[in-house]
C-alpha cells in the first residue's frame, strides 16, 4: 500500500522527507482556466524530486458551481477537460471530488434537480477522465462542509447509479468520524479507490484514538490494497511526519 500526504506543491520537498511515497496536490492550484505557468512550475519542482503527485484533490474553486441555477456545464466542460490533461501531465491517476462549496446545494433548490446536475457533471467528468486514464474519485463530506453526498454509502449510491468506469468513491475517516458512519459501509470493494485520513481533531494519524485497528480490519475484509493520503493538520509536517508513516504502515501491513 502507497501512503502519501495531502499538500502544495511548497510542500513536497518535506513530504519526500518525511518517506511519504507520494504527495497530493490540488487541481485548482494548476488554474485550468488560465496559462500553462502554474503546470510548468508544478512539474519544475517535482523534476527534482523522487516522488510524484499521484492523486489531486480540490477539484473544483468554490465559483464554479455544479448545482443549482448558475451551473454552467460548458464552463465545467471546459475546466474539467484542461484540468485532466494537466493533471495528467503530471502523473496524476486519481482526482478527489470533494469540492463542497461547487456541489452545495442552494437554498430552496429543489434537491432532485441537484442530484441530476451531480450525476450529469461527474458522467461528463468520467468521460473526459477517460481520456487521460483519470480516475475520479467522490469524497463525502460531513454535514457541515457539504449539504449532499455526506457518507461512503451516498457516494456508492452515486457511483453505482452512474454506472461510469471512471467514477469511483473515496473513504476519508474523518468525515466518516463526523458521520458516525460505520465501518460496514466500506463494503463495496470495486467502488473504492482512495482513502483519506486523520485522527481525533483532524490531527495527524497515531496522535488521537481513532479506532485505526477496525478501520484496517474494515479494508481487509473487502481487500482493498490502494493508496492512503494523510488530509489532516500538522503542527511541523517534518517532524509529525515520518512518525505517521511508521503508525501507518504497521495499522496497515496486512493490506
Amino acid at each position: 500500500m502507497k501512503i502519501g500526504c495531502c499538500g502544495g506543491i511548497d510542500d513536497a520537498s518535506v513530504i519526500e522527507a518525511a518517506e511519504f511515497d507520494f504527495v497530493e496536490l490540488a487541481v485548482h492550484a494548476l488554474d485550468p482556466f488560465g496559462p500553462e505557468d502554474a503546470l510548468r512550475a508544478h512539474a519544475a519542482t517535482l523534476d527534482k524530486l523522487s516522488i510524484r503527485s499521484e492523486v489531486f484533490n480540490g477539484f473544483l474553486p468554490p465559483t464554479l458551481k455544479v448545482t443549482g441555477p448558475d451551473a454552467d456545464r460548458a464552463a465545467l466542460d471546459h475546466y474539467v477537460t484542461v484540468a485532466f490533461a494537466r493533471v495528467a501531465a503530471l502523473g496524476g491517476e486519481i482526482v478527489v471530488f470533494g469540492s463542497g462549496d461547487a456541489r452545495r446545494i442552494p437554498d430552496g433548490f429543489p434537491r432532485q434537480q441537484a442530484i441530476e446536475q451531480i450525476d450529469d457533471f461527474l458522467k461528463l467528468a468520467g468521460d473526459r477522465a477517460d481520456a487521460h486514464n483519470v480516475t475520479i474519485a467522490i469524497e463525502p463530506l460531513r454535514q457541515a462542509e457539504s449539504n449532499i453526498l455526506n457518507t461512503v454509502a451516498e457516494a456508492c449510491d452515486f457511483a453505482t447509479r452512474i454506472g461510469h468506469p471512471r467514477v469511483t468513491v473515496l473513504a476519508d475517516f474523518y468525515h466518516m468520524d463526523q458521520e458516525a458512519e460505520p465501518f460496514e459501509n466500506l463494503s463495496l470493494p470495486e467502488r473504492l479507490t482512495h482513502v483519506h485520513l486523520a485522527d481525533t481533531h483532524r490531527d495527524a494519524p497515531g496522535t488521537g484514538s481513532y479506532d485505526y485497528d477496525g478501520f484496517a480490519a474494515a479494508l481487509q475484509r473487502i481487500g482493498y490494497t490502494g493508496r492512503v493520503s494523510c488530509e489532516c493538520g500538522w503542527s511541523d509536517r517534518a517532524v509529525e511526519g515520518p512518525a505517521a508513516v511508521t503508525f501507518l504502515r504497521e495499522k496497515f501491513s496486512a493490506l
